[in-house]
């Protein structure tokens, strides 16, 4: 703008202002923009953080079923292979059906 204060305000002057202020209008858009996709990033990698600590917790329930059905199964079979020998014993051959 001029610095005589005299002179009256122009079609220059008014054009200079309104670049200036567009200008400034933008970067406090621009900055609030900006500020707004650190919120949801940080929302984002909050909600990452919950899904994987409960898909954490999930694989360790499968792994200790699958480990809990390994075991259970090997002592029913332990189990049968006895029950079956002590009534070859007490009984002679015993056919299963």
């Amino acid at each position: 703008m001029k610095q005589n204060l005299n002179s009256n305000f122009t079609k220059t002057d008014g054009a200079k202002l309104e670049k200036k202020l567009l200008s400034s209008i933008d970067e406090k858009i621009d900055f609030k923009i900006v500020e707004k996709l650190n919120e949801i990033r940080d929302e984002m990698k909050q909600w990452h953080s919950d899904i994987f600590d409960l898909v954490d917790g999930l694989g360790l329930e499968i792994k200790t079923g699958r480990d809990f059905r390994l075991i259970t199964t090997n002592q029913i079979v332990e189990v049968e292979k006895r029950t079956g020998d002590l009534e070859k014993k007490v009984f002679g051959q015993v056919v299963s059906a």
